[in-house]
């Protein structure tokens, strides 16, 4: 993910699985970090993209991994 002042500004794909038909939105909260909502777009059964609904606060790089 892009983390700019301890927010979430984007999420790359670099694995697109498949088989995915509907995926709900995922909070993320770490020991630093809160209230980050992402919301997975899904085509053709394969994840093409993540969208950053609320950036949240207070993340650090090295405690993401998605």
């Amino acid at each position: 993910p892009v983390i700019s002042n301890g927010k979430i500004k984007k999420v790359f794909v670099t694995k697109p699985g498949h088989d995915y038909n509907c995926v709900p939105n995922l909070v993320i909260n770490t020991q630093t970090g809160s209230g980050a909502v992402l919301s997975p777009v899904v085509e053709n059964g394969q994840l093409v993209d993540v969208k950053v609904i609320f950036e949240g606060i207070g993340f650090l790089m090295e405690q993401i991994l998605m």
